[in-house]
């Protein structure tokens, strides 16, 4: 849905390929990983990804300058530290 969402605010079709967040499936059990490309504005401070992804998925808060963000090919090393991190 974030994908769709964004496509839609960004390219004013539903395309996820036009989308500015990649949701990747990673790991066993598959773990779905959202991840912003470099070319994400968070649409002015009011991102439409964050309003239509499933609770919690993703969250927004006012930063002072925007995160580095990992490239979209290190989704798996992110998706099993988080995965390490919740069943503890």
């Amino acid at each position: 849905m974030c994908e769709l969402a964004c496509s839609l605010e960004k390219a004013s079709e539903f395309n996820p390929r036009k989308s500015l967040i990649k949701v990747t499936l990673v790991g066993m059990p598959e773990i779905p990983v959202p991840l912003l490309l470099d070319t994400c504005d968070y649409c002015q401070g009011d991102p439409e990804c964050v309003k239509f992804c499933a609770p919690e998925a993703l969250l927004w808060k006012e930063m002072k300058e925007a995160p580095v963000r990992p490239p979209v090919s290190r989704a798996k090393d992110i998706a099993e530290a988080w995965f390490a991190s919740v069943n503890r």
